[in-house]
C-alpha cells in the first residue's frame, strides 16, 4: 500500500539592504542648519506631518515619523500613536484610551506608517491569542516590507509606560506649607475621595470604601461586562418590542433571553458589576440574596407586585419613574428553607416585564441546572494575580500601610484571587499597626492567608486527594466530609469508579481485600440513601451520604488514583477511535494527540499534534472522518476537545487545515450529517451548535426545549447523533439521565426519553432510523434498545450476570445486514457483543456471543468498521484491540 505524503517547499531569502538607523537619522537632524526642500505629502497623510518634518535635511526613506520609533517618555505622549491588537484584559479599554488622549497621544484604529506602539492585549472574543488578530498580522506584513517601525509591547509592559498621577504623600513626609496645599493636592480618581471617607470612619471596611463606582474601576472580565451592558441596554427593544438584535455577539451567543445568569468564583466582583451596569443605565436595583426569604410564596408575591416595568421614586423631592432591574444573588443557595424557589423564579422570568440577573458561584449545581438552560450564560473568571496585587497595594499605601507588590501577590494566590479576602487581610494588618514588610507576609502560615480550599477544587481534584495516600493521610475526617459537597452528585461516582484502582499497585493480601469489601458495603449503603434522597426528596440524608458514601470509604481504601477523566495527565489514555471511510486507517485520540494507524499493518502511520506536545494538551474527546461524498479533498479528519476547539486535519499530511474555537466551552461530542454538508457539536454548555462544512461558520444554535415536552438538557452533553435518513433530527444524551430529540427546523428539543445516563460515546441510531441504542454509566439497566419513533423501551440487555458493568461506549454494527451490538465500560473492563433477536423478550434474555476481555482498565470507545467485518475497542490502558469478526482473529495496535 502506498501512502502519499505531500511536502511543502520553503524558500528562505535574506535581505542585505543597508538601512539608516534611527540614531543616525536623529544625529543628522540635530546637525542640520538649513531647512530642507519641502516634500510632497503621501496620499491620505495629513498636512501636519509635513510640518513635523520641516526641519529634516533630506527626506527619510521610511515614511514613519522619527518620533514614532522612540518609546514615549514620561507624561509627554504628543505625536505617539498607539494601536491595540486586542482589547486589554486587566483594565478597561476605555480608561486606557482616555489616559493616552489626556497625555497627548493618539489611539489608532488600524496599523499605518504613523503607528508608534502596537499593544498585545487579552485574547480575542473567540479565544484566539492576540498575535492572530488581523491588526497584528497587518503589522507583520508592513514590517516585512519596511513600511512601519512600531514597537510591540505586551499589555503589562505598556501599562507600565502609561503616565500616572503623582501618588499621595506617605505618612513620614514633612508637612507641606499651608499656602501650597490646595494647589498640590493629588487628584486621584475615586480612590482619594474614598481615602478621605476612610479617615473620618476608620471602622469601615476597605471593601466598602473602595468599592468600584464606575466600570473602569473593575478588574478583568471586560468582555463579559461589555456583553452584560449590551444585553441590558437592548433588553426592552429585543424582549418587549420584538426588535432584532444588532449582530454584535458572535458564535451564536445572541442575548435574547429574558434573564441572564452570571457565574464565577466568589470574590471577583460579580454582584458589584451587575449593580454598576444597572445603575449606570439609570435603573433601580431590587436585590435579593441568601439572607432574604426566597421561597415559592415570596417569589410569587414578588412577581405579582412587580408586574410593570417601572417604579415611582420620590428621592430628592422630585417624583419620577425609574426602570427596574431584579438581581437574584446566590441562586445556587436557594434550597432548604427556600423550597420551590427555583421553580417559582423560572415562572416569574417568563411572566415579568423586568430584566432579571441571577448570580451564582457554580452553574452546574443541582439547584441551578433547571434555571441555567433558559438563561443567557455569562461566565466570570478570576482577574489576573498581578492586577489584583497592584490595586490592593495601592489602596494599602493610601491608607498608610507600606507593602510590597510581590508580597501582596502571595496573599492573592493563597486566597484564590479573591479581592475581598486580600483587602480584609491588609486592613487587619493595618489595624494591628504592623509594618508589613514583604518578608512578614510571605512567612505567614497558609491557614491565616488563605480561604477554604474546597471552593477552589474540582470534583476530579477532590477524588485524587481523597484516594491518594500521600495527600489523604494528612486529611482529617471533617476535611473529607466537606470535600464531598464540592459536587455531591459527581464526587461519589468518581470515588466508586476509582477506589479499586487506588490500591491496584499494592501487594495482594487479605487485609487489602477486606478493606475493599468493607468500602464496597459502605458505598452500597450510601447509594441506597442517595436514591431515596432523590426519589423521595429526603435531603436530610445528604450529610449521611457524605459520611457513608465518600468520607469513610476513602479513609478505608486509599492509594494511588488514576482518574478516567483527568484532563490530560495520562498520555496513553485513549478517549475515542474511529475507522476511516475505507477502513484502511483507524484514528485514535487522547490527551492532546491524534494517532492514525494502518489497520492492515497495525503500525502507526501519522501523528497529528498541531504544534502541541502529547503530554501538554487537554483531552481530544471526539474524532470523526468527514464523509467522502462531500468535497474533492479526501481523508479529512475533524476533532473536538476539552479546550473548546474544533480542528480540521488532513490526516495523511498531518496538516491542520482549520480551527474553530467555542469560548468557555468544553466539547465532548461531534457528528456529521450523512451527506457531510453540516456537522454538530455539544458539550459542557448543553447547547447544540450546527456548522456549515463549506464555510466553517456557525449556522444554528439550539438550546432549550419547547417547555411543553422538555426544557432541554440540564447537564453536560456527552453524545449526539444525526438521524441517518433525515436532515432535521438530532438526538443527544448526557448526565441529566435523558435523551433529547431535537428538531433542527424548530431549533430546539421537542421530545425527551427519560432514563439513560450517558457518560461517553454510548448513543447510536440503527441504519434504518427506527431503533436507538443507549448505554448508561450505572450498575443497572445499562444497555437498552428503544423504538425511536414511539419513544418506547424494547429491550434491556444484562451485560453480565456476575460483575456489573458501567458502560462508556455502545454502537450498532454499520453493516445494514448485521444485527450486532457492541458495548464496553468499566467494572469487568470488557467489551461484549450481543445479537439483536426477532422479539423483545428474546433480545432481553440474550447472552453476549463474544467479548474482548484483555483490557486492564476501563474501555472508553468501540467502533465497527464501515464494512462490518472488524471491531475496534480502546480504553485507559492505551491499547487498541482490533477484532476480525468473521475469522475471530485479533491484533493490538501500539
Amino acid at each position: 500500500m502506498s501512502v502519499r505524503v505531500s511536502r511543502a517547499r520553503f524558500n528562505f531569502a535574506t535581505q542585505c539592504e543597508t538601512r539608516e538607523t534611527p540614531a543616525e537619522r536623529a544625529k543628522e537632524v540635530a546637525s542640520s542648519s538649513h531647512p530642507p526642500r519641502p516634500t510632497e505629502p503621501q496620499a491620505g497623510e495629513p498636512a501636519t506631518k509635513v510640518r513635523k518634518l520641516a526641519e529634516v535635511v533630506k527626506p527619510v526613506s521610511i515614511a514613519t515619523p522619527l518620533r514614532n520609533t522612540i518609546l514615549p517618555d514620561g507624561a509627554d505622549w504628543s505625536g505617539v500613536t498607539v494601536v491595540f491588537a486586542s482589547d486589554t484584559s486587566s483594565v478597561a479599554q476605555a480608561a486606557v484610551e482616555k489616559q493616552i488622549l489626556e497625555a497627548g497621544g493618539k489611539v489608532g484604529a488600524a496599523i499605518s506608517q504613523r503607528t508608534s506602539l502596537v499593544v498585545l492585549g487579552g485574547n480575542l472574543p473567540d479565544g484566539r491569542p492576540p498575535m492572530e488578530s488581523a491588526k497584528y498580522q497587518r503589522f507583520l506584513d508592513l514590517q516585512s516590507k519596511g513600511k512601519v517601525q512600531a514597537k510591540v509591547l505586551s499589555e503589562a509592559a505598556f501599562l507600565s509606560l502609561l503616565p500616572t498621577q503623582p501618588p499621595p504623600a506617605p505618612a513620614t513626609t514633612p508637612a507641606i506649607p499651608q499656602s501650597s496645599m490646595p494647589a498640590q493636592k493629588p487628584k486621584l480618581p475615586q480612590s482619594t475621595k474614598k481615602l478621605e471617607t476612610s479617615k473620618s470612619s476608620p471602622l469601615r471596611n476597605w471593601v466598602d470604601i473602595f468599592s468600584p463606582k464606575q466600570l473602569e474601576d473593575l478588574l478583568g472580565n471586560q468582555a463579559p461586562i461589555r456583553k452584560l451592558a449590551d444585553w441590558l441596554q437592548d433588553w426592552e427593544d429585543v424582549v418587549l418590542r420584538g426588535k432584532s438584535k444588532k449582530p454584535a455577539f458572535r458564535h451564536g451567543s445572541v442575548p435574547d433571553n429574558l434573564n441572564v445568569l452570571v457565574s464565577g468564583p466568589p470574590g471577583i466582583g460579580k454582584t458589584t458589576t451587575c449593580r454598576l451596569v444597572a445603575q449606570l443605565q439609570g435603573r433601580y436595583v431590587l436585590e435579593f440574596n441568601a439572607s432574604d426569604s426566597r421561597g415559592q410564596k415570596v417569589i410569587q408575591e414578588m412577581a405579582a407586585g412587580i408586574a410593570e416595568n417601572t417604579t415611582i421614586s420620590f428621592a430628592g423631592g422630585r417624583q419620577g419613574q425609574r426602570k427596574v432591574v431584579i438581581i437574584m444573588d446566590e441562586v445556587d443557595g436557594m434550597g432548604g428553607g427556600d423550597k420551590g424557589g427555583i421553580a417559582a423564579l423560572i415562572k416569574m422570568i417568563k411572566r415579568t416585564r423586568n430584566p432579571i440577573i441571577c448570580i451564582c458561584n457554580d452553574q452546574h449545581t443541582q439547584q441551578v441546572r433547571s434555571l441555567a438552560s433558559s438563561c443567557y450564560d455569562l461566565k466570570f473568571t478570576r482577574p489576573p494575580k498581578n492586577a489584583i496585587a497592584q490595586r490592593c497595594a495601592q489602596i494599602a499605601r493610601q491608607q498608610g500601610l507600606q507593602v510590597d507588590v510581590a508580597a501582596v501577590e502571595a496573599i492573592v494566590e493563597s486566597s484564590g484571587n479573591d479581592v475581598r479576602v486580600v483587602l480584609n487581610h491588609l486592613q487587619m494588618m493595618k489595624a494591628a499597626r504592623a509594618a508589613a514588610p514583604s518578608c512578614s507576609i510571605l512567612t505567614e502560615s497558609p491557614g491565616r492567608l488563605g480561604k477554604d480550599q474546597e471552593v477552589m477544587l474540582s470534583p476530579f481534584d477532590v477524588c485524587r486527594k481523597l484516594l491518594t495516600s500521600s495527600e489523604a493521610n494528612s486529611l482529617a475526617f471533617q476535611a473529607r466530609f466537606e470535600m464531598f459537597f464540592v459536587d455531591h452528585s459527581l464526587v461519589s461516582m468518581l470515588v466508586h469508579e476509582n477506589y479499586l484502582r487506588s490500591i491496584e499497585r499494592q501487594p495482594v493480601s487479605s487485609e487489602v481485600l477486606n478493606r475493599c469489601a468493607y468500602s464496597a458495603d459502605l458505598m452500597t449503603i450510601g447509594d441506597v440513601m442517595s436514591q431515596r434522597m432523590v426519589v423521595e426528596q429526603e435531603w436530610s440524608f445528604l450529610p449521611h451520604c457524605a459520611a457513608v458514601g465518600c468520607a469513610y470509604p476513602t479513609f478505608v481504601t486509599r492509594g494511588l488514583s488514576q482518574l478516567p477523566f483527568h484532563h490530560g495527565q495520562d498520555v496513553f489514555t485513549i478517549q475515542v477511535q474511529a475507522f476511516a471511510p475505507d477502513d484502511l486507517y483507524l484514528a485514535a485520540c487522547g490527551n492532546g494527540f491524534i494517532h492514525v494507524y494502518n489497520t492492515s499493518t497495525s503500525q502507526l502511520a501519522f501523528k497529528l499534534l498541531g504544534g502541541r506536545s502529547e503530554d501538554a494538551g487537554l483531552p481530544v474527546t471526539q474524532v470523526r472522518w468527514r464523509p467522502e461524498c462531500f468535497g474533492s479533498t479526501k481523508s479529512i479528519l475533524v476533532s473536538v476537545g476539552a479546550d473548546g476547539k474544533i480542528t480540521h486535519w488532513h490526516a495523511f499530511s498531518g496538516r491542520q487545515m482549520h480551527e474553530i474555537v467555542e469560548p468557555e466551552n468544553q466539547l465532548f461530542c461531534l457528528d456529521f450529517l450523512y451527506d457531510g454538508t453540516q456537522f454538530a457539536t455539544a458539550g459542557k454548555q448543553r447547547h447544540i451548535r450546527i456548522y456549515d462544512e463549506s464555510t466553517k461558520k456557525l449556522v444554528q444554535l439550539m438550546r432549550g426545549g419547547n417547555d411543553s415536552e422538555t426544557a432541554g438538557p440540564s447537564n453536560r452533553v456527552f453524545s449526539l447523533k444525526y438521524h441517518p435518513l433525515t436532515r432535521h433530527e438530532i438526538v443527544s444524551g448526557g448526565w441529566d439521565s435523558s435523551v433529547q430529540i431535537w428538531d433542527v427546523r424548530q431549533g430546539r428539543a421537542v421530545r425527551v426519553i427519560a432514563g439513560p445516563h450517558i457518560c461517553g460515546e454510548a448513543l447510536d441510531i440503527s441504519q434504518d432510523g427506527r431503533t436507538m441504542l443507549t448505554g448508561s454509566w450505572r450498575i443497572h439497566d445499562q444497555l437498552q434498545l428503544w423504538d425511536l419513533r414511539m419513544e418506547r423501551l424494547l429491550a434491556t440487555w444484562p451485560p453480565s450476570k456476575s460483575t456489573p458493568c458501567m458502560i462508556y461506549a455502545a454502537q450498532f454494527s454499520k453493516d445494514e445486514s448485521s444485527s450486532m451490538v457492541a458495548a464496553g465500560g468499566s467494572g469487568d473492563h470488557e467489551v461484549k457483543v450481543f445479537q439483536r433477536m426477532g422479539s423483545e423478550a428474546a433480545s432481553a434474555e440474550a447472552e453476549p456471543f463474544g467479548k474482548i476481555s484483555s483490557f486492564t482498565q476501563a474501555c472508553y470507545s468501540v467502533d465497527f468498521a464501515n464494512a462490518g467485518d472488524m471491531l475496534a475497542a480502546a480504553g485507559g490502558d492505551g491499547v487498541i484491540q482490533v477484532i476480525n469478526i468473521h475469522t475471530q482473529s485479533s491484533h493490538a495496535l501500539p
